[in-house]
């Protein structure tokens, strides 16, 4: 699949802290929460509920990647609860846990998740992005903010990069139709190439450096 962010870039827009010092800031439970988690009968599923909560709003993979939370993630919420930060590899392999979890989780917090009819107005704002910038990082962030403020649970970081390649697509073949339309089809010197196929043909061209920041060079004139 093609992707639109580097992996650096991923890491800005999605990934959890894993320093102690801000996870320690971020992710102390409040009362409310700690009374929460302690419903839950068996201490894996304390600290697994507990990273739920945590990541829950943060992270769109986690905690369904197959990448285990952070180490100081687990040691932070292992210390809250009382309990080793080894036991959350009995709760991580309970499918119906990590889904009951995450249910109650979402009613809590007063998220939904994503769902198909959330793709059009995804595209539509990466779309409004993509007017004025190439930079999948600027794009995608437009749509997780727009999810966060809707309270609208993240889909996974490819379902979102997905979307935006298509949103940058379309974008790029309005701005070229525009300016196609713009010139007209009857400019440009009698012999060779005129200056509007040398367009179409420079924007129907793979761009170089997608996901890297690079821009790609104006087009020929």
């Amino acid at each position: 699949m093609r992707t639109l962010l580097s992996p650096a870039q991923r890491a800005v827009l999605f990934d959890p802290p894993d320093d102690r010092p801000t996870v320690e800031r971020l992710y102390t439970l409040g009362p409310d929460d700690l009374a929460e988690t302690a419903r839950r009968r068996r201490a894996s599923n304390r600290l697994g509920f507990a990273v739920q909560l945590c990541y829950l709003w943060r992270d769109p993979d986690a905690p369904w990647s197959p990448r285990a939370p952070s180490p100081a993630l687990l040691q932070v919420l292992a210390g809250q609860l009382g309990c080793e930060p080894g036991i959350f590899a009995d709760y991580a392999g309970r499918e119906t846990t990590l889904r009951e979890h995450r249910a109650e989780i979402e009613a809590r917090l007063g998220l939904r998740g994503f769902e198909r009819s959330d793709r059009s107005t995804l595209l539509a704002v990466a779309m409004e992005a993509a007017t004025s910038t190439d930079r999948g990082e600027v794009i995608v962030g437009a749509m997780t903010r727009l999810l966060r403020e809707t309270r609208i649970v993240l889909p996974a970081a490819s379902t979102l990069e997905r979307i935006a390649l298509a949103a940058r697509a379309q974008a790029r073949r309005q701005a070229f139709a525009g300016l196609i339309r713009d010139l007209g089809l009857d400019q440009g010197p009698a012999a060779g190439r005129s200056p509007v196929r040398r367009i179409r043909s420079w924007a129907a061209r793979p761009w170089p450096g997608c996901g890297s920041g690079r821009k790609r060079p104006a087009p020929p004139t």
